[in-house]
């Protein structure tokens, strides 16, 4: 995959993803994704990315102010 900076093919890596609906952060560590070593601008699967909604709807429901998560390694 190549970066919108246009500077270096991305790379296996892990973030930071942080969620923000209205009251609620949720903030993901370790997730898996693309990093650009160049910007670090990171991209996320489809199926990654669905998770990461789906719990943070979860949090929002449950009424949740702030969740940090850390996902398996």
């Amino acid at each position: 995959m190549v970066c919108v900076c246009r500077a270096y093919k991305a790379g296996k890596g892990a973030v930071t993803v942080p969620l923000v609906r209205g009251e609620t952060t949720v903030i993901f560590k370790n997730v898996p994704a693309d990093v650009c070593q160049n910007c670090g601008e990171y991209y996320l699967d489809e199926t990654t990315t669905q998770n990461l909604l789906e719990y943070a709807e979860e949090a929002v429901k449950r009424g949740a102010e702030i969740e940090v998560i850390r996902l398996a390694a």
